[in-house]
């Protein structure tokens, strides 16, 4: 076969080889993403009210402490119903720490958190946090004055409903 032969040839060649690929056939079919995100809320820190050190002899006046710490994150879209404290405060919002001789020393929780308007959560990205208020534990002169001597705590748990 002459060059020129062979230049002639490969036209008819290159479309037998590519009508042979097309009667292949081909097969094709789909793939579906999907994710679920979850109504969350959680809350970021814990928060401390260190009253610290009362002495009875010299002090005068209500002892404080505050926490201003306190927020939390809800996924974008989900609005707590309810803040609750555990365990409840008792009459006239008093609530009670105890020594571990058990001598308990009355004090207040301001303000009432379960009465905290809350916001639709922004999600979890930075700066989406929701603060809620500051926090004041107060011991009053009436209720450390004549206390028994000793540490004393309350833990109390806050629960965000949602």
């Amino acid at each position: 076969m002459t060059h020129r032969a062979i230049l002639k040839a490969i036209p008819a060649v290159l479309l037998v080889c590519a009508s042979g690929f097309a009667a292949a056939g081909q097969a094709t079919t789909t793939v579906t993403a999907t994710a679920q995100i979850p109504a969350v809320c959680r809350f970021n820190g814990a928060g401390t009210l260190a009253v610290g050190n009362i002495n009875p002899s010299t002090a005068t006046g209500d002892k404080t402490a505050t926490d201003s710490s306190l927020s939390y994150n809800c996924t974008t879209g989900t609005t707590p119903s309810s803040l609750a404290l555990s365990p409840a405060s008792g009459a006239a919002g008093l609530r009670s720490m105890a020594s571990p001789a058990l001598d308990t020393l009355a004090y207040t929780l301001t303000p009432d958190l379960t009465a905290t308007v809350l916001t639709t959560g922004k999600g979890f990205g930075t700066g989406k946090a929701i603060s809620l208020p500051t926090i004041t534990a107060t011991i009053t002169q009436t209720q450390y004055e004549n206390a028994v001597a000793g540490s004393y705590s309350e833990t109390v748990t806050i629960q965000l409903n949602y």
